[in-house]
């Protein structure tokens, strides 16, 4: 909430906000959604997309939540020896809701 509170007193405020989780994003469209002024037009996103963001209408990215912490788990039990053979990519998908618009605000 102090982080997009804060955006308001930017000359231009952005058209987006992108959280690092659904639990950031949903604290900043409640901030957003209290202002009623600036506010109106802004895209925010997430990340996880728990069980709130449903009923929210919060656009965000679904994460593997099962496969991720399995790899996590083996990355920690049984390290590589090499960094790089330490990556490991899982497939997303972005859930498109009301949160977030095609047109950023002129």
């Amino acid at each position: 909430a102090a982080a997009v509170s804060a955006l308001t007193h930017l000359p231009e405020p952005p058209t987006a906000v992108l959280a690092c989780s659904d639990v950031l994003a949903l604290g900043a469209l409640d901030v957003l959604r209290a202002d009623g002024g600036w506010g109106r037009g802004v895209s925010v996103t997430g990340f996880d997309d728990i069980a709130e963001a449903t009923p929210a209408g919060l656009t965000t990215i679904r994460q593997p939540g099962e496969a991720k912490g399995r790899s996590a788990a083996t990355l920690l039990l049984d390290p590589p020896v090499d960094a790089a053979a330490g990556q490991i990519l899982l497939p997303t998908t972005l859930v498109v809701r009301s949160s977030s618009g095609p047109v950023p605000r002129s």
